[in-house]
């Protein structure tokens, strides 16, 4: 989702900016976690000059207090420390207006949000027609861009009907589908649906002038996966144990942390939900809820234990010193 959201930031910024007497202004925050460096990037997008002897964000207040402006700040989950200090200028600047993309709630008074979730996907017990499947947001993303990247084709039904198993097992990801558009070019869509078993790995060779970790599937959710902290990549991968979704009881009989309450058990569970690594199973009964990785996500949480049960295992047979 992190190029879809990109582009949308980009195009509201531009949309925008005469919609706001002192224009608009683009931060992309993706090089900077301190946030001392965000309220950096933040005076240099406006032009706010500040010296040592007068903090950053005593400057920006000064500076934006009286402008009307809108800030559009990319990818701000990887640098979160900072929200309070938006929170400040918000306070100070009655004009100015923050656009914030993020994988994650920044928690703020003034904060209103805007879900940005997968793109919807044709259901696998349905006979849709080609019509009906073009016009499903997935699959006219991905022919698309398939037809962008090479000559424009016909496609008849299997063709569409394997596009639509294509979808769905990416969980209706747009980077995914983008990336899977790439590899259209040498496989028909039925023999790429079979090479899907491992999407981390086919899935490579993004655009070049992309951020390095959305050149591939495995690289995003690697960098997505880093910015969790250790007891929720601990449960994430409890997950894994489970095929087709569990109870909380179920997933905490795995997960089991000295020290760490129950209490602690549902936050985590609520950021891996919050950052799209685990969803609510669908259930036609109400009974109690069930929760489950998404097929891309369980794809990834069963390559993290393979990678820690790898990293034990050397733990275990590292030679004793003599």
């Amino acid at each position: 989702m992190a190029s879809a959201r990109h582009r949308l930031a980009l195009e509201v910024a531009q949309t925008a900016h005469t919609d706001f007497a002192d224009g608009t202004r683009f931060v992309d925050l993706s090089p900077f976690e301190e946030p001392g460096l965000v309220l950096s990037a933040i005076c240099t997008s406006v032009d706010a000059s500040h010296t040592g002897s007068r903090p950053v964000l005593e400057a920006l207040k000064r500076y934006l207090q009286h402008l009307d402006i809108l800030l559009v700040l990319d990818n701000f989950e990887q640098a979160t420390a900072a929200a309070p200090y938006l929170a400040e200028l918000l306070s100070a600047c009655p004009c100015l207006k923050i656009l914030a993309t993020s994988r994650v709630r920044l928690r703020l008074t003034w904060e209103h949000e805007l879900p940005r979730g997968p793109l919807d996907v044709p259901h696998a017990d349905s006979d849709q027609g080609i019509t009906d499947l073009m016009s499903v947001a997935a699959v006219a993303l991905l022919v698309e861009r398939i037809d962008r990247l090479g000559e424009p084709r016909t496609y008849d039904h299997d063709d569409l009907s394997a596009l639509a198993a294509i979808c769905r097992r990416l969980d209706g990801m747009p980077l995914a589908i983008e990336l899977t558009a790439a590899r259209a070019r040498l496989l028909e869509p039925r023999a790429l649906l079979d090479h899907l078993e491992s999407p981390l790995d086919l899935l490579t060779g993004g655009r070049r002038d992309a951020p390095k970790r959305q050149q591939s599937l495995r690289l995003t959710f690697d960098w997505s996966y880093d910015l969790l902290h250790p007891e929720d990549q601990q449960l994430f991968r409890s997950f894994g144990v489970f095929a087709g979704g569990c109870t909380l009881e179920a997933v905490s009989s795995v997960y089991q942390p000295a020290g760490i309450p129950s209490v602690s058990l549902v936050d985590s569970l609520e950021r891996l939900i919050e950052n799209g690594f685990v969803r609510r199973v669908d259930q036609a009964v109400i009974r109690e809820p069930r929760w489950c990785s998404s097929n891309l996500s369980a794809n990834m949480c069963s390559n993290a234990c393979a990678s820690r049960a790898r990293k034990m295992s050397r733990v275990c047979y590292m030679p004793k010193p003599i």
